[in-house]
């Protein structure tokens, strides 16, 4: 037994008559049991065996029976347990280091105890294939305990399985993990689940999660090699919760943080074709309520990498880093009532929908309603951006895009930065019935990519367009946009036959194409627009061509337009179009000519077009000024009367 006692040191020697104090002796024995009735009852005292040669189950259990200690004590050995023991709440087993209880084949050691043991120590064997179960009394549960190695190598499991199982009864016990460990993990079996309306999946799963466990993995990584099935190499599903079918009740209260997952499956370069009728899912919770994950890594993965469906009131916190996965990275709701989340920051790098035809390629798919986001980024490193990138042909360069879908509603989210990777609030249906509803964003930013707005209403405080990307906007019914910031971008595009209201209260426009709309039903309003153009090597062609470009539409109120126009040919050919019936507030405009003097060519006037009239407006011509004939002053304003030119004539 390790550690002095204070009382069996025999101290009432008294050393100057070399006699017993007689009268402290019997207390000295007093105390002596005491200490041993607080240090638990050895199972030695009762025949275990410390060989593991013969069975220690009587032992175990008359130490139990023993009234003197609540606990008992395991000092160093292996102690074979042939009998199926549980060690009642008003006990504690306090063992020794290098004290080991070895569960034998299909008996089963209940635990509803205090556990005292070093967290590093394996002190329940279980390769005679037992089992270890009950509702421990502790704070914390550790994988080592039920002989986790997490050294990378060795087939973890089934301690962390076992750790899994025992937090699901234990109130209040987090399983925790040492820090930053490479923990290797294998398919335990596969399973079949209910999770779409279409029937049931087949899975390979590795570990399973059940109601009310706590885990902090301490940043540790999953690792789950390929599984080789016929002469082919197949990915696992690494972790998911226990009843996510249908079928079944579901779980509650999941709580994971700080994990890393890696799938192991080779970017770009796997053969999907070989996954067969398997779904793959590196992290999967369905049919829950109250899930929790913070800090979620999930790389090298096929598939759908996190997924949460049929889920009400989860949260996402941390960073969320998705990385490497061809596929869907992140999947919130498949039109199964998944409401009430909220995910703080997701960060996508590196998606693709190489297999598209076996699984959407998205960097985010999102069914479900009542959903805050706070940030998204998504990006492809440099060693994966397509050479010769062509912002036109996007869709061949198999790169994946978020795609918030029907159905969803009430999505709130606070930042979107997208680089290569697209981003899309689509409807399916064509028609109004079960487009997106009510979609709120603070900010968005695209560079070298694309955004695509189907929402049936929809409002964003900042749309900024960077270099080579461009915005469509199609369908729904409205849309309100505080302020547009193009430099060097696409066109921002008005598209659709449905009827439909655009209010965009600022817009600043540097070196971009035009605003434009091929929406004839669409109503317009504009309050500010800043536009400059000054880059000579801009392409002359029919975005350039228009500073504003609104004739397809139905009626068009811009209340102030700023535009400033360089020397270049590229940049000297600048019409405004718009429908009948439309108007202009007041236009101020500068010119730059081939000297690089500037002009102001026109000052605060107002512009109104007739109705039935389809008009074009040059505002290149150095003529135009208050100078020319055809403006007249109106009390406080400028007017100007404008020849009538046919767009099919542009």
């Amino acid at each position: 037994m390790e550690g002095q006692t204070p009382n069996m040191g025999m101290y009432d020697w008294d050393t100057d008559s070399e006699q017993w104090r007689r009268e402290q002796l019997g207390q000295n024995f007093k105390d002596i049991d005491i200490e041993f009735a607080l240090r638990g009852v050895n199972i030695n005292w009762k025949d275990a065996d410390p060989s593991g040669q013969s069975d220690s189950s009587a032992a175990i259990l008359a130490a139990i029976a023993d009234d003197d200690s609540d606990s008992i004590y395991i000092p160093k050995g292996l102690y074979l347990i042939s009998q199926n023991v549980s060690i009642p709440s008003y006990k504690k087993l306090i063992f020794d280091r290098n004290a080991r209880l070895q569960i034998a084949n299909e008996k089963t050691l209940t635990l509803h105890c205090t556990i005292d043991a070093n967290p590093s120590d394996w002190i329940f064997d279980l390769s005679l294939s037992g089992t270890v179960k009950g509702s421990l009394k502790v704070k914390e549960i550790y994988p080592e305990w039920f002989g986790a190695k997490l050294d990378g190598i060795t087939d973890d499991t089934l301690s962390i399985q076992t750790a899994f199982n025992c937090a699901e009864l234990s109130e209040g016990a987090t399983v925790q993990f040492p820090y930053r460990k490479m923990i290797k993990v294998t398919m335990q079996g596969v399973r079949s689940t209910k999770t779409w309306h279409s029937g049931a999946y087949k899975r390979r799963f590795s570990l399973l999660i059940g109601s009310n466990v706590d885990v902090d993995f301490n940043y540790c990584t999953l690792s789950c090699p390929l599984v080789q099935e016929a002469s082919a190499l197949v990915p696992v599903n690494i972790i998911s919760n226990k009843a996510a079918s249908n079928d079944l009740s579901g779980n509650v209260n999941i709580r994971i943080s700080n994990l890393i997952l890696d799938q192991n499956v080779p970017y770009l370069t796997y053969d999907a074709t070989q996954v067969g009728s398997y779904d793959s899912v590196v992290a999967e919770f369905h049919n829950t309520d109250g899930v929790v994950l913070t800090n979620i890594t999930v790389q090298n993965a096929f598939g759908w990498g996190l997924k949460i469906t049929n889920s009400r009131h989860f949260k996402v916190l941390g960073k969320t880093l998705l990385s490497k996965i061809v596929g869907c990275a992140l999947r919130i709701g498949w039109d199964d009532n998944t409401a009430h989340g909220y995910v703080e920051d997701v960060e996508i790098r590196n998606n693709s929908n190489l297999y598209e035809s076996l699984v959407a390629g998205n960097t985010i798919y999102c069914v479900a309603e009542h959903l805050r986001i706070g940030r998204i980024f998504q990006t492809l490193d440099t060693e994966y951006i397509p050479t010769e990138f062509n912002i036109n042909d996007i869709v061949n360069y198999k790169l994946g895009s978020a795609n918030f879908a029907n159905n969803c509603n009430h999505i709130n989210i606070d930042e979107i930065y997208c680089y290569y990777l697209g981003f899309k609030i689509q409807n399916y249906t064509g028609t109004t019935a079960g487009s997106p509803n009510n979609i709120r964003i603070g900010k968005i930013y695209l560079e070298n990519t694309f955004f695509n707005q189907q929402a049936h209403s929809c409002y964003i405080d900042e749309l900024m367009m960077g270099t080579n990307s461009f915005v469509e906007s199609q369908n729904g019914v409205y849309c309100y946009i505080n302020r547009i910031m193009q430099s060097r971008s696409g066109r921002y595009t008005l598209k659709g036959i449905d009827t439909k209201k655009l209010y965009i209260n600022e817009i600043i426009s540097t070196d971009s194409y035009a605003i434009l709309s091929t929406a004839p039903n669409a109503v317009i309003q504009i309050n500010n627009i800043f536009i400059s153009r000054n880059d000579p090597t801009m392409p002359l062609d029919s975005g350039t061509k228009y500073l504003i470009d609104l004739g397809t539409c139905s009626n068009v109120q811009i209340w102030k337009l700023v535009y400033s126009i360089g020397s270049s040919s590229s940049v000297t050919t600048n019409f405004i179009k718009m429908p009948a019936g439309s108007s202009i507030g007041s236009v101020t405009g500068s010119y730059t000519n081939s000297s690089n003097i500037t002009t102001k060519m026109i000052d605060s006037f107002l512009i109104t077009l007739s109705v039935g009239t389809q008009t074009t407006i040059n505002l290149s011509n150095n003529s135009f000024g208050n100078s020319d004939s055809s403006v007249y002053r109106n009390g406080n304003f400028m007017r100007r009367r404008f020849d009538i030119a046919p767009m099919s004539n542009l």
